[in-house]
């Protein structure tokens, strides 16, 4: 690494998303953070308007005040003998979808330091004894294991680094940063060089509107970078997450809430036992219902979103699990609209019988009554001949129908 890259300041932050699935039978979530450290509750207040106010202007403030998402505080946590560059807390707070799906997102910010990509990934591995990662994971466990009711957990990690550059524009990153970046991007910790043009083409794919950022997504991770901005000093002493980063973090937010919904119904109609028809209509609403993020109503607000949504839709495989859940969708209404046309074809064949049967019976009945001369055994005998006429009939029209139906011509 030559000596231009130690020269380099940054101030790194990180937000790591855990997907979770709430169990029906909980209740009270504040009671189960009692491990954590608390929040300064001037922080939380702080950090949840920021949010807030954003997503009003990204989604619209009839979205927000409709509260299908909720984001509440869970606590801190403290890391154990932290070094002069690495992060000393890690504040968790949980997102909570009105389908039951959540997100506990865990914001992570570190000192100004030299910029040095290479260190923050291996922060961010999971495979990497006490790193960052595994450290946040080891405290939250416990607690994703009482919400969601499961001794294993089975959601999916996504990691975003966000970094500013307090004193140098984006242009100063040479050539060094720039496959950096990318080794970070894709969560490699391989020394072996990136080929020029795969630096190029991945860099290529920015998603920042504003001149001097750099906004990358991969299916490992995301990253949020700009420049010097203004005021630059109040970015070397704020531990809140910059107010430019926040329409990427929101977007990643409802992308992933959306995979583990598509998740959580996928999982539910591989345990399905649907029989009716009115129970295939209910689901059907949910779906519609719980999905009202993913079909764009909402997030196809500006070009920004738009663009970050379709690409993450692919990179995070949300469209195939939903193709999935449709497909799954479309495969037990098959089946419960065959079993319904079975049945009513039972009940049309059995009517038939009946009814004919009875039909003939009413026609023996009256042939009966002219034949006997008037008595008071005519009665006896003119029903023994209508029931004895349906009777047979009957077996006659089962036979014949049940031929039908079995081989129809």
């Amino acid at each position: 690494m030559n000596e231009s890259v130690r020269d380099l300041l940054a101030k790194p932050a990180f937000v790591l998303y855990f997907t979770v699935q709430l169990k029906e039978s909980l209740k009270e979530i504040r009671s189960l953070s009692s491990e954590f450290a608390q929040i300064p509750s001037q922080r939380i207040h702080a950090y949840i308007e920021m949010f807030t106010s954003v997503e009003e202007i990204l989604l619209g403030k009839t979205y927000v005040d409709s509260h299908r998402i909720t984001r509440q505080p869970i606590g801190r946590i403290l890391f154990k003998s932290p070094s002069n560059y690495s992060p000393a807390y890690a504040d968790v707070y949980l997102l909570i979808h009105r389908s039951g799906a959540a997100l506990l997102e865990v914001w992570c910010p570190a000192p100004v330091q030299p910029f040095n990509a290479i260190e923050w990934n291996k922060w961010l591995d999971f495979s990497v004894k006490d790193s960052l990662m595994t450290q946040i994971f080891r405290a939250l466990a416990p607690f994703i294991q009482e919400i969601e009711g499961k001794d294993t957990w089975s959601g999916y990690s996504f990691p975003v680094t966000i970094v500013r550059l307090p004193k140098h524009s984006l242009e100063a990153i040479g050539a060094d940063y720039k496959e950096d970046i990318v080794h970070l991007l894709f969560m490699d910790r391989s020394q072996l060089p990136i080929r020029p043009e795969i630096i190029d083409e991945v860099l290529s794919n920015n998603f920042c509107m504003r001149k001097g950022g750099l906004v990358l997504l991969s299916r490992q991770s995301g990253i949020d970078l700009h420049g010097k901005e203004d005021p630059a000093e109040e970015l070397l002493h704020s531990d809140l997450p910059p107010r430019s980063s926040l329409p990427f973090l929101i977007t990643l937010e409802l992308l992933l809430l959306e995979r583990t919904v598509l998740q959580r119904f996928y999982d539910e109609l591989l345990r399905s036992e649907l029989r009716s028809v009115e129970e295939l209509m209910t689901l059907k609403q949910r779906v519609l219902d719980d999905l009202e993020e993913y079909y764009g109503a909402i997030t196809s607000a500006n070009r920004f979103t738009d663009a970050v949504i379709s690409e993450g839709e692919r990179l995070l495989g949300i469209t195939d699990l939903y193709d999935a859940v449709v497909d799954r969708i479309e495969t037990i209404s098959f089946v419960i609209t065959t079993h319904y046309q079975k049945r009513m074809t039972d009940l049309q064949f059995w009517l038939t019988v009946i009814i004919s049967a009875i039909e003939i019976g009413f026609i023996v009945m009256s042939f009966a009554t002219w034949y006997y001369q008037p008595g008071p055994m005519t009665v006896l005998l003119a029903s023994a001949w209508t029931i004895g006429a349906s009777i047979l009939a009957g077996a006659i029209l089962i036979v014949t129908l049940w031929k039908n139906l079995k081989h129809p011509s």
